[in-house]
């Protein structure tokens, strides 16, 4: 027999240690264990601190002890302990953000990629129309009711945005594609 080959005679589950077995019976047996690991690692996710989940928790059990909302079932008891531990999870958030003077942003911030200027760049009925199309999924005949146009003028309209944006889109590609790349 090599020494990679198994024994010949497997233990049977039941020839576990002795203290294995009860704590088995004792997790199955507790669903209240299970709701407050579950709790715990709800507020651990929601606030990315062990401390800060566990003054959480405390803060539920307090609110839950002291009775001011009336707890009429378990469900509700719950609810109470995820609200407190969302109040600690803004409350944390609150202290991490830096307090500033808000940001002025540009067009140009907005605009990320080319096609998203040459999307905005094109004429007001061009540009509603090929979003509701393209973007909002709808009909010629839908985009026609909502812009109260001629179905004529939408596929119209579709046609000259889609040049527009097809053409720049090959521009870029061709331009890329002429970039010599280093190595």
């Amino acid at each position: 027999m090599s020494a990679n080959a198994l024994p010949s005679k497997a233990q049977p589950a039941s020839a576990l240690p002795a203290t294995a077995q009860p704590a088995r019976a004792e997790k199955a047996q507790s669903p209240a264990l299970n709701r407050t690991a579950g709790l715990y690692a709800y507020a651990y996710r929601l606030t990315l601190s062990e401390s800060m989940a566990t003054a959480a928790l405390h803060q539920a059990a307090v609110t839950l002890r002291s009775g001011s909302p009336r707890v009429a079932d378990e469900q509700s008891a719950l609810e109470i302990a995820r609200t407190e531990i969302g109040r600690h999870s803004v409350g944390r958030r609150a202290a991490l953000v830096p307090a500033s003077a808000p940001v002025g942003l540009r067009e140009d911030d907005l605009l990320r990629s080319a096609f998203h200027r040459r999307l905005h760049g094109l004429p007001a009925l061009e540009r509603q129309c090929w979003l509701l199309r393209h973007t909002g999924g709808h009909d010629v005949a839908v985009i026609a009711d909502l812009l109260e146009i001629s179905a004529e003028q939408v596929r119209s309209a579709l046609g000259s945005a889609a040049a527009i944006l097809v053409a720049g889109e090959l521009a870029d590609a061709g331009a890329e594609d002429a970039e010599p790349t280093a190595l």
